[in-house]
């Protein structure tokens, strides 16, 4: 079942949208193919950024990125060169995830928005609102990856930008 986030304003951003965006930026980084699962990730094995769309009025929507352990070593691997990454290095790694998404986020919504700095950890998500729209998928080698959109309202602070319009 499609769900689907619709800001005011804004086009609305279904869980197809972001299997897509998911689907690009694996195949751009592994070749790899995407597909949506029903499964969740072990939050003994997450790491997940997220970043804030917002516009004058304050944040509009966060968008979070979590992957497994195993996808976001294969992600510093590319990035970093590095075969045994550091931790500082594996949220820099899915910070920087997390921003590609939310600028294909903020691209879909063709809202005039800017993106906040990227927020990361490891374990479960911190989604702290239902999420609007969200997509769990896996590659053709087990990785697995989730994405959530979260409709946040104006008027919360965003704090520094980052990417502005």
């Amino acid at each position: 079942m499609t769900s689907a986030f619709m800001p005011t304003g804004g086009l609305a951003i279904t869980s197809d949208d972001l299997l897509v965006v998911l689907a690009d930026l694996w195949e751009a980084t592994f070749g790899c193919e995407v597909a949506e699962t029903d499964e969740r990730l072990d939050p003994t094995t997450a790491w997940w950024a997220a970043v804030d769309l917002f516009d004058d009025d304050g944040v509009v929507a966060e968008v979070v990125m979590a992957v497994d352990e195993s996808a976001l070593v294969a992600v510093a691997r590319v990035t970093f060169g590095v075969d045994r990454p550091q931790p500082d290095q594996m949220t820099d790694v899915v910070a920087e995830a997390a921003n590609i998404m939310g600028g294909n986020v903020k691209g879909i919504l063709s809202m005039r928005t800017r993106l906040s700095w990227p927020r990361a950890g490891r374990g479960a998500p911190p989604l702290g609102r239902q999420p609007r729209t969200s997509v769990y998928a896996t590659d053709d080698r087990g990785r697995r990856m989730e994405a959530h959109v979260i409709h946040t309202g104006a008027g919360v602070d965003a704090g520094s930008s980052r990417n502005e319009e």
